[in-house]
């Protein structure tokens, strides 16, 4: 009798492990396994989406003005470091020049004494006048107390001369950016001896930039079907700036067969690309509206059409999907007969996954 009972209760747990084993059966006919599988989503809407053309190239400052020196003299003070941001008119250099200056102040005393003898000169002459108007000197004294006048006035404007040239010339010993812009090459030491005539740095401009790219001919029947030229977007460590195409070759090189076309980036107060850095262009060439912007590990494809799944209420359900474009690494597409304008497509985990199954989002994202 015990063995009996024993046997029982082992008869009742084996029949009750099996039923749990069981696979469940929705009304549909479509096997589904109690297991729910992890997933990431992404909500994606139907929106305008851009087909872009990508190029790398190099922008250069419109504005690249190598300063030569025209003094010499020691380097006394040089604060333009490689990169530095620089105003116009900003002292970036200073040559020594004391001797200049010791020059400066010598014709400057020089000037104030013969001021001083040129009034005492003007007082003589006005003496002089009355005296030969009443005859009571001679034309011979008149005439040379009018030359005497005449000297000092010729020696005045000398020294007067001497002094704006001397201070033109040492004002050539302070060096002062032209213009708005970043310091480039070379590096100067202070201390060094600086001759007139040598290079000393390059002052760029850092706005407008410029560059040149070569566009093949299927890219610009694309631009022509375009109803206005599009705007270029540039790509640099992680900043994105939108600049123009100034102007499109009408022929292409004999020896590329690329139209040459130039873009021009104008910044706004607060960005910054260094003139010389290589950066990506990106211009559109197509529009496509109510579409969305996919990855190919996002889709499935099978006997010549394209579905992703989304999440509906813990359950996932296929989207079909018509392939309207290949931009890069992204599928533009549309959906092939859903009427709804977002979704929420799983992204991660789709290996595995298939229409009615469980599916349960460990990670979502925010809408594209």
């Amino acid at each position: 009798m015990r063995f009996l009972a024993i046997f029982l209760i082992l008869s009742l747990f084996i029949s009750c492990d099996k039923t749990q084993k069981k696979e469940e059966i929705n009304k549909k006919g479509i096997k589904r396994e109690k297991t729910t599988k992890k997933v990431t989503a992404s909500n994606f809407k139907l929106d305008i989406q851009i087909k872009q053309k990508k190029f790398y190239s190099i922008f250069n400052s419109v504005n690249d003005l190598t300063i030569i020196s025209r003094a010499s003299g020691i380097l006394e003070r040089f604060s333009g470091d490689i990169g530095k941001t620089v105003k116009k008119g900003e002292i970036i250099a200073q040559i020594e020049g004391n001797q200049k200056r010791i020059t400066l102040e010598s014709y400057q005393i020089s000037l104030r004494e013969a001021k001083i003898g040129l009034d005492f000169q003007k007082k003589v002459f006005e003496r002089d006048k009355s005296l030969f108007e009443k005859k009571l000197i001679s034309q011979e004294k008149f005439e040379q107390s009018e030359n005497i006048l005449k000297t000092k006035e010729i020696s005045i404007k000398k020294i007067e001369n001497q002094i704006e040239a001397t201070k033109l010339s040492l004002n050539y010993h302070t060096i002062r950016a032209p213009f708005d812009g970043v310091i480039a090459s070379p590096q100067l030491k202070e201390g060094v001896l600086i001759k007139e005539g040598s290079e000393l740095f390059r002052v760029v401009q850092n706005s407008p930039l410029e560059t040149t790219i070569g566009l093949t001919n299927d890219v610009i029947y694309e631009l022509k079907n375009l109803k206005e030229t599009p705007k270029v977007f540039i790509e640099f460590k992680n900043q994105e700036f939108e600049g123009i195409i100034k102007g499109i070759s009408p022929t292409p090189s004999t020896q590329t067969q690329l139209y040459s076309t130039k873009i021009e980036l104008e910044l706004n107060d607060g960005e910054q690309l260094i003139p010389g850095s290589m950066t990506t262009i990106k211009i559109p060439i197509k529009k496509y509206e109510n579409a969305i912007r996919l990855k190919r590990s996002y889709l499935r494809f099978k006997e010549g059409e394209y579905k992703a799944f989304i999440f509906d209420n813990g359950i996932a359900k296929t989207l079909k999907l018509t392939l309207l474009d290949v931009d890069d690494s992204d599928y533009i597409m549309k959906p092939t007969d859903s009427t709804e304008t977002s979704f929420k497509i799983v992204i991660s985990g789709v290996d595995g996954v298939d229409e009615g199954q469980k599916i349960e989002i460990i990670e979502s994202e925010n809408i594209k």
